[in-house]
């Protein structure tokens, strides 16, 4: 066997190149995320109380606030 190269051979991706599209799909991947948790909770009031137990992070990371949403009964 011969150690030369064919010519259509195609040359490996650079480790930087690797990392950088390792980046890029975590980013993505986080993005889609992030939209597929404010897609699948409801949109509630801006004065709506929490329920106890629930994330201490302000409402509009994960909901959309409308003063028109209906309002939800909390248990406490």
């Amino acid at each position: 066997m011969s150690d030369e190269q064919l010519p259509d051979a195609v040359e490996p991706m650079p480790t930087r190149s690797k990392i950088i599209a390792g980046l890029v799909g975590c980013v993505v991947l986080l993005a889609a995320a992030y939209m597929m948790l404010r897609v699948s909770s409801p949109a509630i009031r801006p004065d709506q109380v929490a329920p106890a137990g629930h994330y201490s992070l302000p409402c509009g990371v994960c909901h959309t606030l409308s003063p028109s949403a209906p309002a939800i009964k909390v248990v406490s």
